[in-house]
């Protein structure tokens, strides 16, 4: 997993990107889909693509 890889915790993504824990942990189970503009942030702060999180690339 990205987010364990670059040492971060849920609480510590969450921080980053702008949205809560519980929204972090829906997303990596796949309960939800992060938006657009959180999709970009998340990539930027793990330092890799929107496509890669999405599973499209």
């Amino acid at each position: 997993m990205l987010r364990r890889e670059a040492g971060l915790t849920q609480t510590q993504l969450a921080a980053e990107v702008g949205v809560s824990a519980r929204q972090i942990a829906g997303y990596e189970q796949g309960c939800n889909s992060p938006s657009p503009r959180h999709l970009r942030r998340m990539a930027h702060v793990l330092h890799t693509s929107p496509q890669i999180l999405a599973g499209v690339g």
